[in-house]
């Protein structure tokens, strides 16, 4: 599912990363597939943008990356887009689940098989078994993976003791992917966006066991950058680590769109961060 490239370069096969967390079903292999780039046409009545210091620093580096997978040529599994997939990317809308209340003060845990539309907000299911599961939910057919859990909720919803009844009551890693603020996504109505101040609300930190990991996606807007070193992480009782850019590619290794795209960049961040032993859990 990965590939070594040089010390700071990975190159992943999503296909393949994906297949190996089901044990019998297998993912939509085109849809990670791409043969050429796509490009996001420039209104012409607009002056083009000029590259912000950072953007210029992240073009020449992933310039770098580009130049070395086009020497090394990393291997990718064959992906057969002409085979009908048994699983497909879903869209389920939350907001016609029925909400216990305004916090999960304390969740309760059922086995995956007894989740429905009326009992699906809130609470953690749970699929103890080595198998792939199947079940229904708004109208949409689920395929959830081995030894795993989950639980639908808005994260404003989950109270810092959500999980104090947990056998295991800390979490190792978490991977959070805010909807930031964003004027082309309240343009289209894509999702609804929040003030990012209010993320330091969330109790991530009371969650966390001493050296884990928070690992949060971000845009390329240089305020949320600031925003995450100096006041997020903190407030989670972590400190910075370091940032991982995903670059996506084509087939053939070439960026989705140009590097210096003034509205579209190929790639994205995530920010890491780590629970320092020493922070307090009630951060």
């Amino acid at each position: 599912i990965g590939q070594q490239v040089c010390e700071d370069v990975w190159f992943v096969d999503h296909g393949a990363l994906v297949d190996s967390s089901y044990s019998s079903h297998r993912a939509d292999r085109c849809e990670f597939s791409l043969d050429q780039p796509y490009f996001v046409n420039s209104r012409s009545n607009k002056r083009r943008k000029l590259l912000h210091s950072h953007e210029e620093t992240a073009r020449d580096k992933l310039s770098d990356v580009l130049r070395l997978l086009h020497e090394v040529k990393p291997s990718m599994a064959p992906h057969n887009c002409g085979r009908p997939s048994d699983m497909h990317d879903v869209s389920l809308n939350f907001s016609s689940l029925s909400k216990a209340g305004s916090f999960i003060h304390r969740f309760h845990a059922l086995p995956v098989s007894q989740l429905c539309d009326g009992n699906a907000y809130g609470t953690l299911f749970i699929n103890a078994s080595s198998q792939d599961v199947e079940c229904d939910l708004l109208q949409q057919h689920l395929v959830i993976p081995p030894s795993s859990s989950f639980m639908l909720t808005d994260v404003e919803d989950l109270h810092v003791e959500t999980f104090a009844d947990r056998d295991i009551a800390e979490f190792s890693c978490v991977l959070l992917d805010p909807p930031w603020e964003n004027k082309s996504v309240q343009r289209g109505s894509h999702y609804v966006t929040f003030r990012h101040e209010r993320l330091v609300d969330i109790p991530v930190g009371s969650w966390l066991a001493d050296n884990a990991i928070v690992a949060i996606w971000t845009t390329n807007n240089p305020l949320f950058h600031t925003f995450i070193r100096n006041e997020l992480f903190p407030a989670y009782g972590c400190t910075y680590e370091a940032s991982w850019f995903w670059l996506k590619v084509t087939n053939s290794f070439e960026p989705v769109s140009p590097l210096d795209s003034p509205h579209k960049k190929p790639y994205e961040l995530l920010f890491i961060g780590r629970r320092s032993s020493s922070s307090s859990s009630s951060c």
